[in-house]
């Protein structure tokens, strides 16, 4: 929903409190004018300009397409004494000038459109029949291929693929109408209604005329669905970073009770094994992975299976661990002599992340 502009609020200086025509007067307006310069936008002025001409019944509609900033000046004094502010003889004066010039301009910048009109339209008529007479001219090497008894082939993409949608669609419609008498006079030949066209089409034989009313008939079918193919855009989808890949993964910061602190989630991200420790099951958890572990949601993806697990049953052993460190990592979880589960791979509130070894580092 578009903001309404705040009216501009009444200025201090007040250009009535001098004479008009004294030097006094002319300072007043002048600092009049300074508050609207400031206050009034290049649209507005604009806009205001606009609306007195059309009050007037004089004609404005090119001055749409010229840029806002070359009514401020004009618009202002405008402004200014629809606000019931008297002028000043000179801004008058200028205002006057200003109004005349406005409608000169429109004349001019009319003629300037209508001139950028006929040079676009007789450029795009040279391509029209430029392409139009190439496609003829193949049309007549297909004629003869199928007097050879050949099957015809033509590809409108040939001809249009580096043609603008516009003149693409002027191409379409002057060639349906060209297919279109094309075919009605084929149809007469072929019936033996029309004599002069029996003889004009005498140098094909009946099952060559078949031929190439059927190829007109295609070619005419594939016009009516259209040349231009719309395109759609495949927005290409961003690379997420690490931190919004494990933002939404849950996990324990710190368990002060043993002395153990996570390391950065981040780190998961390209981990070759990762060491979690369930601080509620007091499970050691170890998961691998070749390319490197990724995360989903709360989830640890691309490991290997079966990931495992050991029960910590001394849990006073993670007092004295170095979870930096990747060859004390291995001696550590080798050292515990308790059965293998199958871990879980989702990270919940209870689990420390002791440890992320990414093993092209380590080496």
């Amino acid at each position: 929903m578009a903001r309404k502009r705040k009216s501009i609020s009444p200025c201090p200086v007040v250009p009535q409190s001098a004479e008009y025509g004294t030097k006094e007067y002319d300072n007043e307006f002048y600092g009049k004018f300074l508050y609207y310069s400031e206050k009034t936008t290049d649209q507005t002025c604009k806009e205001t300009i606009l609306t007195y001409l059309k009050a007037n019944n004089k004609p404005c509609s090119n001055l749409e397409t010229i840029h806002s900033k070359n009514f401020k000046p004009v618009g202002l004094y405008l402004k200014m004494q629809q606000d019931g502010i008297r002028l000043p003889e000179t801004e008058k004066n200028l205002l006057e000038s200003g109004i005349q010039n406005f409608i000169r301009l429109d004349a001019k910048r009319g003629l300037e459109l209508e001139q950028i009109r006929k040079t676009k339209s007789v450029q795009e008529r040279y391509f029209v029949q430029k392409t139009v007479s190439e496609i003829l001219n193949a049309l007549d090497n297909q004629v003869a291929v199928i007097q050879l008894n050949q099957r015809p082939q033509l590809d409108f993409k040939t001809f249009t693929g580096a043609l603008s949608s516009g003149i693409i669609k002027l191409v379409e419609s002057e060639m349906k109408d060209i297919l279109q008498r094309s075919i009605k006079e084929i149809k007469l030949a072929k019936s033996k209604k029309d004599l002069q066209l029996v003889e004009a089409y005498s140098y094909l034989n009946n099952k060559q005329l078949k031929c190439l009313l059927e190829f007109y008939q295609d070619l005419f079918a594939r016009l009516q669905s259209g040349l231009v193919v719309k395109t759609k855009t495949v927005r290409k989808t961003k690379p997420k970073t690490t931190d919004k890949l494990v933002k939404k993964i849950k996990y324990m910061e710190r368990f002060p009770e043993l002395g153990l602190t996570s390391v950065n989630p981040t780190e998961l991200i390209g981990a070759n094994i990762v060491y979690v420790y369930n601080t509620k099951t007091r499970f050691l958890e170890r998961f691998e992975s070749e390319k490197g572990i990724g995360v989903r949601g709360t989830t640890l993806t691309d490991i290997k299976e079966p990931a495992v697990k050991k029960k910590i049953r001394n849990p006073e052993v993670f007092k004295s661990i170095n979870t930096t460190n990747k060859n004390f990592m291995e001696r550590f979880w080798s050292g515990f002599k308790t059965k293998q589960g199958t871990a879980n791979p989702r990270i919940n509130s209870h689990c420390i992340l002791l440890s992320c070894i990414n093993i092209k580092n380590e080496s």
